[in-house]
């Protein structure tokens, strides 16, 4: 099985009329929790145009 973290970051730019040439805006990240993703069968992947490292389709 694979495990997945997805960091998610935000980067708030001021109004244009307040911009300076200074640290724009204000930046915020949110990190999600460790996810399991199951892996995928042969029928699921052809049915979603997964191909394998060799670029051949499943």
């Amino acid at each position: 099985m694979t495990r997945i973290q997805v960091r998610l970051v935000t980067h708030e730019f001021p109004r244009w009329s307040q911009r300076h040439d200074d640290g724009l805006g204000e930046i915020s990240h949110v990190t999600l929790p460790w996810r399991d993703l199951p892996t995928p069968t042969t029928s699921s992947a052809a049915a979603h145009g997964v191909t394998d490292p060799t670029g051949d389709r499943r």
